[in-house]
């Protein structure tokens, strides 16, 4: 995907926002995310995109505390790898 699927600095929250932003725009999560809350967040969030060919991979916390979330194809190909900040729902893709 030419720019990836979300882009820069996107916050991921307890909802469905706008203008690219999951969860109430502007507002950082009240506690820290969980593995559950993320992997929800982002099944209903493909789902809104509407796109069939895209589907959630493996959602993993890391040592650093950050959380990953991989967007693959139906087949299981990585399209884009996010990392979401637990502490405040701002996501970005992965190096």
């Amino acid at each position: 995907m030419n720019h990836g699927m979300m882009g820069q600095g996107m916050m991921m929250g307890p909802g469905m926002g706008h203008c690219g932003m999951m969860g109430t725009a502007g507002n950082a999560a009240s506690s820290p995310l969980t593995v559950d809350q993320v992997t929800q967040n982002m099944t209903q969030w493909l789902a809104w995109q509407g796109n069939p060919c895209l589907k959630l991979g493996t959602v993993a916390e890391q040592k650093d505390g950050t959380i990953t979330a991989d967007i693959t194809t139906q087949d299981g190909s990585l399209v884009q790898k996010l990392v979401v900040d637990r502490a405040n729902g701002w996501m970005r893709q992965a190096p």
